[in-house]
């Protein structure tokens, strides 16, 4: 796995979830994340709270982000991943919560129609 800030693998998984068309996407896209650990080279890179599935809400994907954001400046490269990954999911999420409940891209990627929203 790559070192946040690089272009590699975290960073195009951050875009995705930056980029997501919902809170599904967002799930998703964090359950593979966290599934990789279970087949990598390092499946105990992160503790076993952090890698437990399913991810159950929003609350969930922000209480492993805090406990990302504990672990220091000097955390291990997969720690300094990770905390990246779930800082940028909880923003995303957070984001839906701001927007009717709906991300502020759903209506354009089609996920919603007009109808959909209440404005």
């Amino acid at each position: 796995m790559a070192l946040p800030g690089s272009r590699g693998p975290s960073v195009k998984i951050i875009d995705a979830i930056r980029s997501a068309a919902g809170e599904d996407a967002v799930y998703f896209l964090l359950t593979s994340y966290l599934e990789s650990f279970w087949e990598g080279d390092q499946p105990n890179a992160l503790c076993k709270s952090l890698r437990r599935l399913p991810i159950d809400s929003k609350a969930d994907v922000l209480r492993r982000a805090q406990v990302l954001e504990s672990q220091g400046a000097h955390a291990s490269p997969v720690i300094a991943e990770a905390r990246e990954i779930f800082r940028a999911a909880s923003e995303r999420l957070q984001l839906a919560a701001t927007h009717n409940g709906y991300m502020r891209n759903d209506l354009l990627s089609g996920t919603l129609s007009r109808r959909d929203v209440r404005l």
